[in-house]
Formats: C-alpha cells, structure tokens, sequence
C-alpha cells in the first residue's frame, strides 16, 4: 500500500513541475499587434509576418493589421513583402509595432518615363533624373516647379520673388537661347508651352508688358506622383524643336487597386518678413541732409524751426506695409480601383496671403484622372484638370524703371518724417510715391482660368504591338487689371491711368503612335514611332483710359476716364506638326543603343525653312553585367554613358515672317482718318535654332545600391540664334527678327544618394551639385560689338534710360555692363588728375576712364558682372524612427553677382529727397581717409552721373535652410480611419549671404532667364511655419 503511494506522489510530482515548466513557458512567451504600411503611409496587406526561425507566423489584413502570438523572449518578427525589403525586429517589451516597409532597390526594376513611352531605368542611354514625392503635402509648397528646387543636378529653380502665387524662374544646363530659356513642360502626356507667343533678345519692354506664363503655376503639387527631367540631347529628341531647353515630364497621381479611400490634406502657414533693411530715422536723416549742404556750400535744408516741427514724427515704412500673413491649403481626394478599372478625383484650394499688405493669392482646382481596362487588349485614359486663380499684387518687382509704381522700393524711400495722410485724413497724393498710395489705391489685378483635359487609348495589336493615340485640348483664359492713381508717376502723367488687358489661347493636340516591345534571346527592343499634331489659337484684347475725376472707380468704369487710351485687338495662329521615332535596344543586357529622331515643320517659320530634323544616338555599357566584374560583389550597377544629338527652338514673335498691318491716322483733305500701315520688317528667310550636345557619363551604384552615384559631363552649341537685330531707322522699323550667332554651355552635373542606416532607424541622405559655364561665341553679322538688351531698369524722370546687360562675345550671356569704379576721391590732388569732363569732388566716387581718353562717357562701359552662378548645390537628409519622420533641405549658389538697384537711389547719399541705408550713412566719407567705398553726403540730386556702376553689384552667393519638416503617424485604432498625420515644417528659416538687400535669391528676368540676377523693388521671399494634418479614411 505504501508503495502504490510512494508510486502515486511520483505521478503527482512529475505532472506538477510539467504543469510548472508549461506555465513558464507560457510566462516567457507573449503576443504583438500592429500595422505595416508602405513609405506613402498606405496600409500593406498580405505582408508576410514570422517568427524568425520557425514556421509560425500569419499575414496582414486588409487594412494592413496584423496579430501574433506565443513569441518567445528575445524573439525576432520578419516582415516579407514582394518587391518590399524586408525588415526584421527584435521584440522587446513593447505590444505594438509599427512597421513601414520601403521598396527594394532591385526586387522590382524602376521604369522611367522618357516621353512617349517608358523604359527600365537600368536601361537609361541618357540623361534623366526621376524625382518622387510622397511628402509634398506637409511642406509651404504652392507651385509644382518649387519641387525640383534643390533636388537635381543641372537644374536651377529661382524663386524671384516672394509674391504669392509667384512663378519660378527654371532654367536646365544653363541659357542656350536668346529667346525663351523655359523648358517644355509634359503633363500627363500633353506638352505645355511656358512661351506660347514668342519671345526674343532685342524685343521691347514696356509697363504693361507681362511676364511669361508659367505652366506650373496654376497646377497643386500635391496632385504630382513623379517628375522626370530630361537633360541632353538623347533624351530631349523625341520633343525635336521644343527640346532645346530641356523637358520636365509630370505624372500626376492615379487610383490603385483596392478598396475606395478618401483623404484629407489641410495645411496652414504663418510668414514673415525674414529681416528688414536698416535706414535712417529722423535725426539721422536730418545730419546727413545738412551735412550735405554744407559739403556743397549751400544753405542747410532744415533750419531749426522745420527741425522742431519734424522732429517728433518718426517712420520706418517697412512697419507700415509688411504683415504677417496667413495661408490656408485644403486638399480633398476620392480614389479607388479594382482589376479593370481605376480613379482619382482631387479638389484642391488654396488661399495665400503675401507678407505685403493687400496681396494675395487664390486658387481652386479640380482634377479627375480615370483608367479602364474595357478589353483586354484596349485600355483607356482620361485626364481633366481645371484651376481658376486669382491674384492681388501690389506692384512691385520692377521689370521697368526705377521710379514706376514699386511699393517696395518706395518704402525704402520714403522720408522718416513723411506723413501718410493729409490733414483731412485721407492719403496724401501730392507727395509721388507716397507708400500708402501705392499700398491702397494702386490696383494689379490678374485671374487666370486654365483647362487640360486629354483621352489616351491604348490598343494592343499583338502580344509585342500597341497602338496609342492621345488627343486633347488646353484653354487657358488670362485677364490683367491695372490703375494708376495720382501720387504714382504714372498717374499723375495722365491724371489716373487704367489698363486691362484680356488674352485666351486655345490649343488642339492629336498624336498617333505605334509602341514595340520585344525580348527574343539575347536582344531586347523598345521601340516608338508616330505622328503629332498641335495647333494654337491666340485672341488679346486690351484697351487703356486716362484722365479720371477721381480714384474710386480705377479699371471698374473704363468710360469714367475723359480721354480714352489706345484700345487694340490681336490674333495669332501657329501650328507644329511633327514625325517621331525612337528605339532602344539591349544586347545580353550590356550593350545598349539608343536612336531617336523627330522631324518638325512650323508655321512660325519662313518657307523653306519651316521642316527640319533633329536625330541623336547614344550608347551604353553595363560593365557590372560582365564576367570579369562578378568578384566585385560590393559593386551592383557600374554602367557608362556617351550620346549625341540636336533639338531645337522656335520661339520667335509669331508673324515675324510675314508682315503684320496696323492702322494709324493720316490727315487727308483737312481730315483724319485711319489707314493700314505695316507693323513690322518681315525677314523670308527666317529659319530654326538648334541645339547640339554631347554628354557622357557614369552610374554606379554599390551595396546592394544603397550608395548610387550619378555623373555627366556635357557641351552644348546652339547655332543661329534667333534674335531681334537692330536695323537702321530709315527703314521705319527699329529691329528685325533674324538668325545670328552662337552660344555654348559646357557643364558637370554630380547626384549622389545614400541610404546610410536602415531598419529600425532608418537615415538616408542625397546632394547635388552642377557647375555650368555660359559664352557667347558669336553674334554673326555685329561681331564683337555685342547687344546691349533688357528692361530699361533706370528710365524713368531724370534717371538715365539704360539697359543693363549685355550680349557680348567671349562673355556669358547676360553679364551685367556698366562703368567700373575705384574707390573715393580722397582729396582735390585726386580729382584733378581724374578725368576732367567730370564735376567730381573730394569724396565722390570715381569712375574709371577705361580708355584714357580724359571723359567718361558710354565708351568706358565693360562688363562689370557675371549674374551666373560658379556652382549651385542641393543636400537632403531623411530620417525616420518609428512613426516619426524628419527631413531638411539645404540649398547654395556660389559666385553670382546681382545688381542691387535699390542701392542706386539710397547709397550715392545725394539730393538729400529719399532715405538712405543706415549702412551707408554710418560708413561714409567724412573726410580725407575715412571712407574708401561710401561716398560723401551731398544735397546735389546726382546719382552716379546717372550712370549704372559696379558700385551696386554685389556678391550674390547664398547658402538656405529651405526647408525643414518634421511628421508623426499617429496609431489610429479606429477600423474607419487608416492613418492620421500631423506635421510642421519651416522654410527659408536661415541664410548665409553677404548680400546687401532683402534677399539674394532674386531675378527680374520676365521669366526668360535673359536678364537674371537684377533686385528692382523685388517683392522679398519671407520665413514661413506650418503646421496641418494628413487624414487617410
């Protein structure tokens, strides 16, 4: 009996510590829950979880959540997705991960797109960089073009200005052109002219004048999936006459496969002036006006009895016109797909106030982007877009003279003590260019309607064969407003002036092409040819009023005006039709070559000259794919590049081979009336300009491309430039439209990325840098005498009518022209041995004599600047933690000079009517070695002779913070919503420059790139902080 215990207790005993040991098995082990979602934030199903080491694991849900359970301590999850790099985390004491897995660098080959048609971007022959955006939404972005700032080699983006709603300047491998620099935008496949009128060297300018359109203006950057930007010729080919400057290829987003989502973006920015410029107050201004006096010899401007009444009254009128502005972006987006079918509908608004009082910028848009699969073998794509914006600005940026409508300017004129009111309370219009004025009863309106809608269809023939036809049309509606009131110079010429100007242009797109892919053994073909036609139909109407009884109506009530101004219709008409073709072929996956050319006719040129042909080739070498480097394990794609080609360029005047009748009035029999009279000198030979480049260049990539390295090396040619030239005046006619010259660029362009720490801190980094170099190598029948061109910057009431840059050849185009100085007069001994045709005194800044012939005069005029920077670089950096995600932008130009023009009326410290720099009054010439660079103060209203000098040429090189933005992915446990984003973000936040004024980054250029590097009144860019929030349901 007691062993049958004993037996028994043993029993026991063992189930007991079984039951023990399970128990603490048990105890160690524990269950994760979580969710996996893509780099864009999109849930993942069907993402493979595992414990590492064992067979156990499950999947993830529709909605990308997963659970786990009986994990061992110390126990390591593998999350595995195709085309996804898969990602392994130990598990520690936490129940819940997130996980967010990025693409697989080689699971899934990157196609590129490369216009009409896409190809494998390990396939590239040329130059083309792909920019991808998932984050644009969390960052003071509002125009499409201020994407690309920073991002890519070989491209420069200028914000010119800071107004809102303000284009960019954009400019690919430098200016080949003395027309329009723009690139060709691509947007969704229709091609969409930056100038779609013409424009060249030599034209005129005039206040009415408008800038270049930009495309991208009217288009939300939220809405862009990808950008590819074509680079040399090999690429830009396939787009033949409009290649020249470059080709930027926007894919905007579409519905994915999968249940309906509805997003959410709403962001909000605060902005404000970044610094202010410092000048006198009162009591300074009254010294320096005096001391002036005295150094002429003449009576002080301000006796006692004016000091005592002024005295008191102290303005900065920076304060009185700059605010803090708000903006508010809202974004709405309905998307979905399943096997056969998919869509994305986008409504977008945005409402932006600009830092100056009374500007601001509005714009509502809506996109619908659809596909279907109706057969099999027949696909289709529908793109409609439309956008309608408005803009208030308060003119400023003067591409015209000094002394027009610029309320910046002014307020940096301004006198300390000059009231802004009368004594009856209302704006003083006697004093011209009263700052209150311009800020409230100076109007500039403008309104843009844009629609783009295209159908793309798809037709496969065979298995290697498909048919794609892409039809489409864009209208894009303009209207400018604008009056002048008493107490701008404008207005009180023609006491209350009023402008509007209202232009629509209409354009028709067909193109035909038939697409060949085929792989067969060794050899791979990607081939397209085609056929495309496009048609423009341009109508303007503007009509001007003078002499108003009052301010109130301004361009409301044309007819309230007593002498009506000019009044004048116009229609224009051009058309490009044009055969293409291109192939690609890959032997072993080695040896690529490509081909590719396009055959173009234009209406805008002269017969006999309307068709021409631009080819290019280009070869490439896979050397990582050969034998002999497959022990270099660390190295994955080492490929090399050479290619060849032409493009070309058709921006002239449309018309200028024809000639265009007006009308004007003659006096017959005592009697006017109208008669026709021709407008213009038509040249009957005018022909294409074309671009030849070569580029050649390397890509590497190494550690399974976690480093990949990007470098070309470029020369560009463009032959017969077209031009205005200037012609004798007997002919009637000041300038006729002509092929002259050439122009070269010759460059290198460096990307490098780096993916340095992956999971589960994830750190990845990226920077450019381009170096380009501008000359001008002829100018055909001028030779070496060069083109003086632009906007006249210094024309208007006694300043001297001059532009200021310069066609000249040995130099970069552009290049600012003007009169070198060197230093201050110290003494009489100095001023006598100067040049005598001169009225200069001790502590006057002197003009060198460059040609020794005793005067200064317009033959002492050299190039005095290079606006062009020596290099410009970009650097990013990511970081991710968890749900945490950081990134900045650091943006640099290096070695380009700007002309400061608000300089031209603060610095020289004469006339004594305008304020001046604190800088300038501090560090002036008060005698014999005090100052060797700031003149004296004198009372004379003298401004360099009314010369433009190297005085005001500054240093413009720039390092910026641009950006710097910081998100965060809430867990949502909630089934209906599947993420929420909150973000903040800064740009512009610091800038290292020796620039003088606002801002260095700047350029009055009318967006053509010609006349770069110019701060006229220039609206300043601001510092601005954001906050908002993503929600995805």
């Amino acid at each position: 009996m007691k062993r049958k215990n004993q037996i028994l207790f043993r029993k026991l005993s063992l189930l007991l510590i079984a039951i023990l040991m399970v128990s603490f098995s048990w105890a160690q082990q524990k269950s994760i829950s979580g969710k996996v979602t893509d780099a864009s934030s999109e849930p993942l199903p069907g993402v493979t979880i595992v414990i590492k080491g064992t067979t156990q694991g499950t999947v993830t849900g529709m909605d990308g959540t997963y659970s786990i359970s009986n994990i061992p301590e110390g126990g390591t999850l593998q999350f595995s997705f195709v085309g996804m790099t898969t990602q392994e985390i130990q598990v520690g004491n936490e129940t819940t991960i997130n996980v967010t897995l990025v693409a697989d660098a080689i699971g899934i080959e990157e196609v590129v797109a490369i216009g009409y048609g896409v190809v494998r971007k390990s396939d590239l022959t040329g130059s083309v960089a792909q920019v991808t955006f998932t984050d644009q939404n969390t960052k003071p972005i509002t125009s499409a073009d201020q994407l690309l700032q920073g991002k890519v080699s070989g491209v420069q983006v200028i914000q010119s200005s800071g107004a809102p709603g303000a284009g960019m300047g954009f400019q690919i491998r430098g200016g080949n052109s003395l027309g329009s620099n723009q690139p060709l935008i691509v947007l969704d496949g229709y091609p969409i002219d930056a100038n779609s009128g013409g424009n060249s060297l030599g034209g005129d300018y005039s206040v009415n004048q408008q800038p270049q359109n930009n495309p991208l203006a009217n288009i939300n950057p939220n809405e862009i999936e990808t950008i590819e930007i074509l680079k040399d010729a090999s690429s830009t080919a396939i787009y033949g006459s409009r290649g020249a400057n470059g080709v930027v290829l926007i894919t905007t987003k579409r519905g994915k496969k999968g249940r309906d989502q509805v997003e959410f973006n709403y962001r909000m920015d605060v902005a404000q002036m970044s610094n202010k410029i410092d000048v006198l107050n009162t009591p300074d201004f009254i010294n320096y006006a005096n001391e002036g006096a005295l150094n002429d010899g003449v009576d002080p401007i301000y006796d006692q009895a004016a000091i005592d009444t002024i005295s008191s009254v102290n303005y900065n009128w920076q304060d009185e016109i700059y605010r803090t502005a708000i903006t508010h972006d809202y974004q709405l987006r309905f998307s979905g797909g399943d096997d056969r079918s998919n869509y994305s509908i986008i409504g977008s608004y945005l409402d932006q106030q600009g830092t100056i009082k009374n500007s601001d910028f509005t714009r509502g848009g809506l996109r619908f982007n659809y596909d279907r699969k109706v057969f099999d073998n027949l696909n289709i794509k529908l793109n409609v877009f439309t956008s309608k914006s408005k803009s208030n600005i308060s003119l400023n940026s003067g591409t015209e003279g000094l002394s027009s409508a610029n309320l910046v300017t002014s307020a940096l004129l301004a006198l300390p003590f000059q009231k802004g009111y009368n004594d009856s309370g209302e704006i003083d219009q006697t004093t011209t260019e009263n700052p209150l004025t311009l800020l409230e009863l100076t109007k500039d309106l403008q309104e843009n309607t844009l629609i783009i809608a295209n159908t793309q269809i798809d037709l496969k023939l065979t298995n290697d064969l498909t048919l794609v036809s892409n039809i489409g049309v864009n209208n894009n509606d303009g209207i400018r407003q604008s009056y002048y009131p008493r107490g701008t110079f404008t207005g009180d010429n023609y006491k209350g002036y009023a402008y509007r100007n209202q232009s629509t242009v209409f354009n028709f797109l067909s193109e035909n092409t038939l697409n060949f892919v085929k792989d067969f053994g060794d050899h791979s073909i990607n081939a397209v040819a085609g056929y495309s036609w496009q048609q423009w139909n341009r109508r303007s109407i503007g009509v001007s009023a003078t002499d108003f009884s009052n301010d109130n109506l301004t361009y409301e009530s044309f007819q309230s005006g007593n002498a009506p101004g000019t009044a004048y219709t116009q229609h224009r008409e051009w058309a490009l039709s044009s055969f293409l073709g291109r192939i690609n072929y890959s032997y072993m996956n080695r040896y690529l070559l490509t081909a590719t050319a396009r055959y173009d006719g234009s209406t805008r040129l002269a017969e006999g000259n309307k068709w021409a042909l631009f080819p290019s080739v280009a070869a490439a070498w896979k050397l990582h794919n050969e034998s002999f480097m497959a022990d270099a394990e660390i190295i994955n794609t080492l490929k090399l590049r050479a290619s060849y080609g032409t493009s070309g360029n058709q921006s002239i005047g449309v018309g200028s081979t024809k000639v265009l009748l007006g009308s004007d009035a003659y006096v017959v029999n005592g009697g006017i009336v109208k008669g026709l009279i021709k407008n213009n000198m038509a040249n009957t030979t005018l022909g294409w300009e074309t671009t030849a480049q070569y580029n050649v260049g390397m890509d590497l990539g190494l550690w399974n491309e976690r480093i990949q390295l990007e470098v070309n090396l470029y020369k560009k040619k463009t032959e017969d430039l077209l031009i205005n030239l200037p012609i004798p005046t007997t002919t009637g006619f000041r300038r006729l439209p002509s092929n002259a010259g050439s122009v070269e660029n010759k460059g290198l362009d460096i990307d490098l990325r780096a993916q340095i720490i992956e999971s589960p801190f994830r750190w990845s980094a990226g920077g450019n840098i381009s170096f380009n170099r501008n000359k001008m190598l002829s100018l055909g029948e001028l030779g070496d005498d060069g083109i003086i061109f632009g906007p006249n910057f210094l024309n208007a009431g006694n300043l001297l009518g001059q532009p200021i840059h310069v066609a000249i050849v040995g130099s970069p185009v552009g290049s600012f022209y003007g009169y070198r100085t060197d230093g201050i007069y110290q003494n009489a001994q100095e001023v006598a041995e100067g040049p005598q045709a001169t009225s200069a005194k001790p502590g006057d800044i002197r003009i060198v004599d460059q040609n020794d012939d005793d005067k200064i005069n317009g033959d002492d005029r050299i190039i005095i600047g290079n606006p062009h920077p020596d290099f410009t670089f970009g650097l990013t950096n990511n970081f991710e933690y968890k749900n945490f995600n950081l990134s900045f932008l650091i943006l640099g130009v290096v070695g380009n000079d700007i002309a400061n023009l608000n300089r031209y009326r603060m610095d020289p410290l004469t006339g004594a009517i305008s304020n001046v720099r604190q800088e300038a009054y501090d560090n002036r010439w008060t005698g014999e070695g005090t100052s060797n660079y700031y003149p004296r103060a004198s009372s004379y209203y003298n401004y360099f002779d009314q010369r433009f000098t190297d005085f005001i040429v500054e240093d413009g090189s720039y390092i910026r913070l641009k950006n710097v933005n910081l998100s965060y992915n809430i867990d949502v446990k909630a089934n209906w919503i599947k993420s929420i984003t909150v973000f903040a973000s800064a740009s512009n936040l610091l800038t290292i420059s020796k620039y003088k004024g606002y801002d260095p980054e700047v350029s009055a250029n009318y967006g053509t790139g010609l006349t770069p590097g110019v701060d006229n009144g220039t609206y300043p860019q601001s510092i601005t902080v954001s906050t908002g929030l993503n929600i995805k349901f």
